[in-house]
């Protein structure tokens, strides 16, 4: 099941983008333009069915569509898509976002987002002070009172002073209480900057790292002459830990404009009046994004996503399920992606995999 950290992005990616979608001046009775989270849609072309996190689908009324022209839908139109990854394998999701490129054809604007932390978190280990702490409640915790408790394992269980097990801490880690940082007052501004408004603390509680984002990336293609090449130009944007994200914002607007070329072909082809195509041609679709304001989420994304580690594994350890005791497979990194986590879909060097991403050509 997606975590918080997963889905912040792409739920603030809808929120900003669906309204300006709603402003188009289009009979919303003859065509439907929506943005549609976890869609499963499968490709008459190759087969290939698509869940992505996000797409932009254009759906026409076929009783009042005239005959689409050769090479498009008869039904739906995916214009764009937008994927996750957090502390999965970046390749497989570069294969399903190819996949999809090459299912639908209709693509105009394709983004990838991938949330990194800053070190691989685990569940704790069967035996360890932190798991003989969550072993002796009766019942799952509540999320206040979990995010309550103290960052050391020995004030958990002071009449019982332990030393805490290197693997559940990192060397830095000193305080005795969790603190979420707020952004400050003065950090909300939408450009590139030198300040850091947000500052991420590892989120470790009773003795064990929950929760550590290191980094949040973005990579935006656009179709260029007929073709959305996955390996061709592209932008990068950082939202976290510093927010750079002027190239690809430029790309996802440019992105917009591709999908309003789209729509207004499906106009053409479901409105009659005249008076409505025009309309259409003389507004831009654009949004208007603050990266201050989606990067201040990753605070709420990261509690949430400690909560729900904790919750998943409490319940298959401690509530009687048949799975046995072992660390939680759900977050654990896999073998390959802790091998190229460090080099891929970065902008240092390194080797590169096989989709790796370079930044977008000036």
């Amino acid at each position: 099941m997606p975590t918080a950290a997963h889905k912040f992005s792409i739920t603030d990616f809808s929120r900003v983008v669906q309204p300006a979608l709603d402003r188009l001046p289009i009979n919303r009775q003859r065509l439907r333009v929506t943005l549609e989270p976890n869609l499963t849609l499968r490709s008459s072309l190759t087969g290939f069915s698509a869940t992505p996190d996000l797409a932009l689908v254009a759906t026409p009324d076929l009783a009042l569509a005239t005959r689409p022209a050769e090479g498009e839908s008869s039904s739906s139109n995916l214009l764009a898509v937008v994927e996750c990854a957090f502390s999965q394998d970046r390749n497989q999701l570069m294969e399903k976002v190819r996949s999809e490129v090459e299912g639908w054809p209709g693509i105009v604007l394709a983004v990838v987002i991938i949330v990194s932390e800053a070190c691989s978190c685990h569940s704790p280990l069967m035996g360890s002070p932190s798991w003989d702490f969550f072993a002796q409640h009766k019942s799952c915790l509540s999320p206040d009172t979990f995010l309550s408790l103290p960052h050391s394992i020995d004030e958990c269980v002071a009449d019982t002073p332990v030393k805490v097990p290197s693997d559940c801490l990192d060397d830095s880690s000193v305080s005795s209480n969790v603190c979420f940082d707020a952004v400050s007052d003065d950090s909300d501004s939408d450009t590139d900057g030198g300040s850091e408004p947000l500052v991420l603390d590892p989120i470790i509680l009773a003795g064990h790292k929950w929760c550590d984002i290191g980094d949040v990336q973005y990579y935006v293609w656009v179709k260029k002459d007929g073709i959305l090449d996955l390996d061709g130009d592209h932008a990068v944007g950082v939202l976290y830990p510093k927010i750079a994200m002027v190239d690809a914002e430029v790309m996802i607007k440019k992105g917009l404009s591709a999908v309003q070329s789209e729509i207004t072909q499906l106009v053409a082809r479901t409105h009659k009046p005249r008076s409505i195509l025009r309309k259409l041609q003389g507004v831009h679709l654009s949004a208007d994004f603050n990266w201050s304001e989606i990067q201040a989420a990753l605070k709420f994304a990261a509690r949430l996503t400690a909560v729900s580690r904790y919750e998943k594994w409490y319940h298959e350890n401690f509530r009687g399920t048949k799975r046995s005791r072992s660390h939680d497979t759900e977050y654990k990194p896999s073998r390959v992606e802790s091998s190229s986590s460090a080099a891929f879909l970065r902008p240092q060097g390194g080797t590169q995999p096989r989709y790796s991403l370079r930044p977008r050509k000036q």
